[in-house]
């Protein structure tokens, strides 16, 4: 009779499975009774081996969804991230040892929370309703970031001073190009084809003949550059909106995206539709929240509150200081030119960098 699994063979499996992509970023885990049955395993073990792989921040859990896939880069062993709360204490020990008066602190510590937890307000952008709304909701999952959802034709005048970030696909962020004045506020995001949709493309016929369609002159060549890179044969190129549609039931494949709006009746004629589909980059998940919180704070106004010079010893009690208000604001809006942050005194966490490497 074989031992049953332990906390470390489950967590090891479920490893095994996000790297070889059968649970992509931004996709939900099924549930632990799912998984304790699928590895034959109890839902106790399978419970504490995905709270481990939240602890590394591989899935991220949300209370009665769910786990959701972060990230598949898996951190080696002894790279775990230190705890909160020890990070934490290590930070208030230092403030207490530089004579910080516990009242300072509490200050200090109630203005930065104010400034980490105060959501930007992020929309993301693509071309399709259906892309629109699965990418958004991959990159949700993925990250924890609520997003508004809009599509290219329906953006605003002056779209960049109404939002602190604007998240756009990588393929179409050369489409804002006349639109924004201050791509600063730009966070693109690196979506590839779907496994699945370039093995159907790899696996063709070499005389098949074959289609892409797609809405407009560039994503015709975009579809044929990908296509060419996975299928050895002739291809041809269609425009969806222009070209008669009926010509794309005399080819053997057609490849297209949601953007192309096919007839559904059509694609059913063809004898190997590819559907392609994106997924979230393995490494856009954590590159993304990194700049999205350093677009959202160099994007908002600048506000310089004058409080009262914090004591930071005991000898400085009782000294006169000019004292200013607490409650009086000075607002800017920062040039074009001027793009230094605002000034604000923060508390810094020890540990690593956020890695803020561009998608």
């Amino acid at each position: 009779m074989s031992r049953p699994l332990s906390v470390d063979d489950v967590h090891r499996r479920l490893i095994e499975r996000i790297r070889s992509g059968a649970f992509p970023v931004g996709s939900k885990l099924p549930s632990v009774r799912s998984l304790a049955d699928e590895l034959g395993s109890n839902p106790t073990t399978v419970d504490r081996a995905l709270h481990r792989l939240a602890q590394m921040g591989i899935v991220r859990t949300v209370p009665r969804q769910g786990a959701y896939v972060s990230t598949m880069e898996i951190p080696t062993v002894g790279g775990g991230r230190p705890s909160d709360t020890s990070l934490l204490e290590k930070a208030l020990h230092g403030l207490r040892a530089s004579g910080m008066a516990a009242s300072d602190v509490r200050e200090l510590v109630d203005g930065t929370m104010e400034t980490v937890f105060s959501d930007p307000k992020v929309v993301f952008v693509e071309c399709n309703l259906v892309d629109l709304e699965q990418m958004a909701e991959k990159v949700t999952n993925a990250t924890g970031v609520d997003l508004i959802p809009m599509l290219l034709a329906d953006l605003p005048d002056a779209i960049d001073e109404k939002y602190d970030v604007i998240a756009i696909p990588l393929f179409h962020i050369a489409e804002l190009t006349g639109v924004l004045r201050d791509f600063s506020k730009v966070v693109e995001l690196n979506f590839q084809p779907s496994p699945l949709a370039l093995r159907k493309l790899a696996m063709l016929d070499p005389a098949s003949r074959v289609l892409v369609s797609a809405p407009t002159e560039r994503g015709k060549e975009r579809m044929l550059s990908l296509t060419q890179q996975f299928f050895l044969g002739r291809v041809d190129m269609h425009h969806s909106h222009l070209d008669d549609p009926a010509v794309i039931t005399t080819y053997d494949a057609v490849v297209y995206t949601n953007a192309a709006q096919i007839d559904p009746a059509a694609i059913a004629k063809v004898a190997h539709p590819i559907l392609i589909e994106w997924e979230l980059d393995t490494s856009s998940s954590s590159t993304f929240l990194a700049r999205v919180g350093a677009a959202a704070g160099s994007s908002r106004e600048q506000t310089v509150q004058r409080r009262p010079a914090l004591v930071t010893s005991d000898r400085d009690r009782g000294r006169d200081r000019p004292a200013t208000s607490a409650s009086s604001t000075v607002t800017t809006r920062p040039s074009t030119t001027d793009r230094r942050p605002a000034t604000h005194t923060s508390l810094t966490w020890p540990g690593p960098a956020a890695n803020t490497t561009a998608s």
